[in-house]
């Protein structure tokens, strides 16, 4: 169980309070002298701790300005290293970039002779077409031209072999009404000799 809670009232609070008042500044003079002495004690103490602190700060900071400065100078050869290295690389590239470029430049070079030889070869063979066609056409025209001399002289044959029919049908009509009279004359006097005949 815990200690039993004693109860103060207002007056008796008062009271310890006007109390205290009355001794504190008592009490603090009492004690004055041996508590400056301990301060400066105190004081003294962190000083010299400060101080002993400060040095190894101090010496902490050589060692690491030192460190710095190593860590600064590998960094710096490495970097003269990557830079070397990069500059090398650069280097071998721009090597391979130029070799690359002239392997290209003779690649279209051969292409453009050979588009050129292909192109002459077709121009040539478009002029050899154009000269058959020529011919061919030529030779087309000469032929309908001689289909049509063939044709005019089969029409005028035709033409004289249809006057030729027209004038034997108009000569055969000639005679046929000829033949017609002759036989109407034949049986006018044959009905005519009959009818005498008949008379006598």
């Amino acid at each position: 169980m815990g200690d039993p809670v004693v109860e103060l009232s207002p007056e008796a609070l008062n009271q310890v309070g006007n109390y205290v008042q009355l001794h504190l500044a008592e009490w603090m003079h009492a004690n004055r002298g041996e508590r400056e002495l301990d301060l400066i004690e105190r004081s003294i103490r962190i000083e010299e701790e400060l101080k002993t602190q400060r040095q190894v700060m101090v010496t902490r900071f050589d060692a690491m300005d030192k460190r710095f400065e190593s860590v600064q100078k590998q960094m710096d050869e490495r970097f003269d290293a990557m830079d070397k290295r990069f500059e090398s690389v650069q280097k071998q590239m721009d090597e391979r970039f130029e070799s690359m470029q002239k392997q290209m430049d003779e690649r279209f070079n051969a292409m453009d002779k050979r588009f050129e030889s292909v192109q002459k070869q077709m121009d040539e063979r478009f002029y050899a077409m154009d000269k058959r066609f020529e011919s061919l056409q030529k030779q087309m025209d000469e032929r309908f031209a001689a289909v049509d001399k063939r044709f005019e002289s089969v029409q005028k044959q035709m033409d004289e072999r249809f006057y030729a029919v027209d004038m034997r049908f108009d000569a055969f009509d000639k005679r046929f009404s000829a033949i017609q009279w002759t036989m109407g004359l034949g049986f006018t006097l044959l009905a005519a000799l009959l009818g005498i005949f008949n008379f006598l």
